[in-house]
């Protein structure tokens, strides 16, 4: 039977390590991915968001065998956001992780010993604000005195902080409050909220079930988010080739995924359990590419400021980045790859 991931809430992370288990019913979210069983392999726990089209590579490595054509098992963990992902690494509940810039950057802070060992994606259009016509919404100035939903701890947190900001409205101009993105749109069509600001899929699926009464407002010039992979410092020092092995099979994805773009998709989209259409609509605006570049180093120094600015994080003090952005996997693989 085929795996798929567990969705944890925010108080299951707490018990993470003892609460994680698989579940190993057909079908649901993400049920492409298997994990096939290999003899004489090495397993790696990896946290991932749940349905995200932008992990691609993970699912076509996944789909053709390429995992384990380097000895490698995939046990997947699903959560609702990438924050969760990572922590469910921080304590112990998994050994790797798929997760956005900002979470690093908090992590950053906290001092957590972290590594990030590749970006494997990066878009400036993935999160997005979706509005009820019917709360009075036309414009992005009408968000005042609304009720917003948005991710704690995220890409869509810092987002929401620079869309605001890019039309003069502050955090006490509306009423923010806290979601996981799978309650967002539910909690939308209920009138509990009168807007969401949250990564993709999640503004198409609202389009789709609200049609004309929603309203979406998606800036590409104010925030490019990045996805990684990330371990922590311990787990790295013990499984510096099974990290090598993890990357060089998501390049071989890359590689498929360049060279059959029509059959990825499929993968994508069975993977996630979302509409082909949906999945061809975001992989146009996805960049991507196993590699390091400089917007992930400078989104994380613009996050940290953006942290300690905002009473997110107690930290006064700027950590270096580049000592959590781990070069030397992609440097030994393919240094080419590296361009930071």
């Amino acid at each position: 039977m085929k795996k798929k991931f567990i969705l944890l809430s925010i108080a299951g992370v707490i018990l993470i390590a003892a609460a994680i288990i698989l579940l190993t019913n057909k079908g649901g979210l993400n049920s492409g991915l298997t994990g096939n069983v290999v003899q004489n392999t090495h397993e790696i726990n990896l946290a991932v968001l749940t349905g995200a089209p932008y992990s691609a590579f993970i699912y076509i490595a996944e789909k053709n065998g390429y995992f384990s054509d380097y000895n490698l098992k995939i046990n997947y963990f699903g959560f609702p956001t990438g924050k969760l992902a990572l922590d469910a690494v921080l304590q112990k509940g998994a050994d790797m992780a798929t997760v956005g810039d900002v979470p690093i950057a908090l992590a950053g802070l906290a001092n957590q010993p972290i590594s990030v060992v590749a970006t494997i994606a990066y878009s400036n259009n993935n999160d997005q604000v979706v509005a009820r016509r019917d709360a009075g919404i036309s414009r992005p100035e009408d968000l005042k005195g609304k009720k917003i939903a948005t991710t704690q701890g995220g890409g869509p947190l810092f987002f929401t902080y620079k869309f605001l900001g890019k039309y003069n409205i502050t955090k006490s101009d509306i009423n923010l409050v806290f979601l996981n993105p799978p309650d967002m749109l539910p909690a939308l069509v209920r009138k509990d909220i009168d807007a969401f600001i949250v990564f993709q899929p999640f503004p198409l699926l609202a389009q789709r079930q609200l049609g004309d009464n929603a309203i979406i407002f998606a800036p590409d010039d104010i925030y490019g988010e990045t996805w990684n992979i990330v371990t922590v410092k311990d787990y790295e020092s013990s499984h510096d080739q099974d990290i090598e092995n993890f990357i060089k099979a998501l390049i071989r994805a890359e590689e498929f995924y360049n060279t059959h773009p029509n059959e990825s998709l499929d993968i994508i989209a069975n993977s996630t359990s979302l509409d082909r259409s949906i999945i061809e609509n975001i992989s146009a605006t996805y960049h991507y590419k196993v590699e390091f570049n400089n917007i992930l180093r400078d989104y994380l120094y613009e996050e940290a400021q953006w942290a300690m600015m905002n009473g997110y994080t107690s930290s006064n003090k700027t950590p270096n980045y580049d000592d959590i952005i781990d070069r030397k996997y992609l440097d030994s693989v393919d240094p080419q790859r590296v361009k930071i």
